[in-house]
């Protein structure tokens, strides 16, 4: 027999409902439980991506206002946050560059509160709250530090650089000490190699500048990240 898709229904339903105010918290919070029992397997829809679509910094499509759309994200990092940090990175520093539009219902009046969500200002507010979200729970997990780094190039905005600095800087300080010496090499190899600055960045010069001078301590002694590998 031919197999199909057989949840995607069920996903195009709870993005409905995700459009309305009365049932938007319990639409999301519904994906992520079924983001949390997804096997996997060769079909496109899934419930990850449904959140993602949901919530699209460019395309968003519900009648919940920014701020409510903002702690619901909080809400649900802080009760599933091994399973939306990943969708809260790809809102903050990867979003798609293309999206689709959520099936509005014909005999509900779900929508009419959309006012131009989809401004460059609203976009920029969702992806700094993200980004803001993300940063705070970077934690122990040098996977979330790798992944963070590896997309340093891509971040425009200067309050952001500033606190991830910051917390590079705190980094130096207090490597945790579940990170083996390997990891350690690995993370100063991805930060050198994203600190390769284009011309289009220099009015942030500073900030970079000081992000590659952070040093991270191994086995007792400094190894400045901008310098060559002599204490390898």
């Amino acid at each position: 027999m031919l197999g199909g898709c057989y949840h995607a229904s069920l996903l195009w339903a709870l993005e409905t409902l995700s459009i309305s105010k009365d049932y938007h918290g319990d639409a999301i919070e519904t994906l992520c439980q079924l983001i949390e029992h997804d096997p996997g397997g060769k079909w496109l829809n899934r419930p990850a991506k449904s959140l993602q679509e949901i919530y699209c910094p460019w395309h968003l499509q519900s009648d919940v206002s920014m701020e409510e759309r903002i702690t619901y994200l909080d809400k649900l990092l802080r009760k599933y946050e091994n399973t939306v940090w990943d969708i809260l990175f790809t809102i903050a520093f990867d979003p798609p560059m293309f999206a689709r539009n959520i099936p509005f219902p014909q005999w509900r009046n779900w929508g009419l509160e959309i006012r131009n969500d989809d401004n460059q200002e609203a976009w920029f507010i969702l992806q700094g709250a993200a980004a803001i979200l993300v940063l705070e729970r970077l934690n122990d997990d040098f996977e979330r530090w790798k992944k963070l780094i590896e997309h340093i190039k891509s971040i425009l905005e200067p309050d952001i650089l500033k606190k991830i600095f910051d917390l590079l800087t705190n980094l130096q300080n207090d490597v945790p000490d579940n990170w083996s010496d390997s990891q350690k090499a690995s993370l100063v190899d991805v930060i050198r190699d994203r600190i390769n600055w284009d011309e289009r960045r220099k009015k942030d010069q500073k900030i970079y500048s000081d992000i590659s001078s952070c040093r991270f301590r191994r086995n007792g002694r400094e190894n400045l990240i901008g310098d060559n590998r002599k204490n390898r």
